[in-house]
């Protein structure tokens, strides 16, 4: 999974389950890919079995919502212990990059102090909220081949940053 990335990692194994029971190869929506320095995995101690955080990395990147979160973390909770954070940051990145494909974003990226999202395309009032509740810290620049929106980090965590414009940006 290190090698080839989380994102990349969850397509092959789906395809590679839909290839083992038959089933057509899974839609390749146009994911968000995020790149943050944030703490995201699973670890060996936690779900020792290589199948079970194989099925808990593919379980994980389908969570499409806040309730589905909810479930998943008591299922893990259920099976094995209190999740540490690395397993709570998996599946934020995992809400919020479903949360940002649907609402246009290609990427999320920290650059220095900021996070940028690269999006499709962008309305007025997007950009607007997302000024409103980062208070003047948002740049947007739509006249490039890869528009994106870009917000710079004071004291929160890159992760919170990310989530909270997400959230913005797709109305929610």
């Amino acid at each position: 999974m290190e090698a080839v990335g989380y994102d990349m990692y969850i397509r092959l194994l789906n395809r590679a389950i839909a290839e083992e029971t038959g089933a057509p190869p899974p839609p390749s929506p146009e994911d968000c890919l995020i790149d943050l320095q944030i703490d995201a995995h699973i670890p060996e101690d936690y779900i020792t079995s290589l199948t079970g955080r194989l099925e808990a990395y593919r379980r994980i990147a389908g969570v499409k919502s806040v309730a589905e979160s909810v479930d998943l973390t008591d299922e893990f909770i259920d099976r094995y212990g209190d999740p540490p954070k690395a397993i709570i940051g998996l599946i934020n990145v995992a809400l919020t990059r479903n949360l940002a494909s649907r609402a246009g974003v290609r990427e999320i990226s920290q650059k220095n102090n900021s996070i940028v999202m690269y999006v499709r395309t962008a309305e007025m009032q997007q950009v607007q909220a997302l000024n409103e509740a980062f208070r003047g810290r948002v740049t947007a620049n739509f006249s490039v081949e890869a528009p994106y929106i870009s917000i710079a980090l004071k004291k929160e965590s890159p992760a919170e940053v990310m989530q909270k414009a997400v959230k913005i940006f797709a109305g929610e």
